[in-house]
């Protein structure tokens, strides 16, 4: 089909972070000393990747052009972080490494992995008539791995328009300083997912606690966060006009913007 065209990409990006601190045995007065020397180690690693799907369609009749697009885009990204503190470590940088250490009871390990996927869904028209008047529509659907199943998905359309003044007989055909005149309005609203973390409509239970309980030792775990099933989008709408002009073969340029921007959730 003429004018019809089909786009796709992939992405991805891997990082990998590794770290090492020395603290070395020292006393300088009771409260500048440490009384054991420490190796921290931490690996980090980050896979972040995506793909994107884009349907066109170019087009014209008579004096309407019509440009057209339907498109899909998948984000996907994990983090895993591990990081380990041994005591008693040489000071010989050869030895500096963590099984080196010289009690094997003194260790501290941390550690801890985060997941996001993002899908998208969107169209767009544009539709100019005679180079004076522009419509554009867009619509898009965005479901994300932030929030719960009852609050994952969010629609946010747009819309604008525009006037080309300065392409209409009454200016065009007469001898007048105007060498840009144009007249243009919007509405749409925009989605932010940032505004929640990762898992946030989950709890979430660490370990590691001990409680006495019949006066015997038991391990147990406490609850480090309350679910909120209600985090959701946060949804910015805005209205906007605005004017755009230029005098004497566009030697003096302007334009004059009034919008309104209204944040909600």
């Amino acid at each position: 089909i003429k004018g019809l065209s089909l786009r796709c990409q992939y992405g991805r990006e891997y990082v990998y972070n590794e770290s090492k601190a020395y603290s070395p045995k020292y006393y300088i007065t009771p409260t500048q000393k440490n009384d054991d020397a420490t190796l921290d180690q931490t690996r980090t690693e980050y896979d972040n990747w995506s793909t994107t799907n884009y349907l066109s369609y170019m087009g014209k009749v008579n004096k309407l052009n019509i440009n057209a697009t339907l498109g899909m885009e998948l984000q996907g990204g994990t983090s895993t972080t591990v990081g380990v503190v041994a005591y008693g470590v040489p000071e010989d940088a050869n030895l500096q490494y963590i099984s080196a250490h010289k009690d094997a009871t003194k260790f501290q390990m941390s550690g801890g992995k985060g997941q996001n996927r993002l899908m998208s869904f969107y169209g767009r028209l544009n539709l100019s008539y005679d180079s004076r008047y522009m419509l554009t529509a867009t619509v898009r659907g965005d479901g994300s791995s932030r929030f719960d199943s009852s609050e994952r998905w969010g629609t946010f359309p747009s819309f604008a328009a525009g006037w080309n003044i300065y392409n209409e007989s009454f200016i065009a055909d007469n001898n007048t300083p105007i060498s840009q005149l144009k007249l243009r309005a919007g509405w749409g609203k925009v989605g932010n997912q940032a505004s929640a973390g990762e898992f946030g409509y989950v709890s979430t239970v660490n370990d590691g606690y001990n409680y006495v309980f019949n006066k015997n030792l038991v391990s147990g775990a406490v609850q480090l966060q309350l679910p909120n099933k209600e985090l959701t989008w946060e949804s910015a709408e805005q209205y906007n006009v605005g004017l755009d002009f230029g005098f004497l073969d566009n030697t003096l340029t302007g334009n004059v913007d009034y919008f309104v921007r209204k944040t909600e959730d």
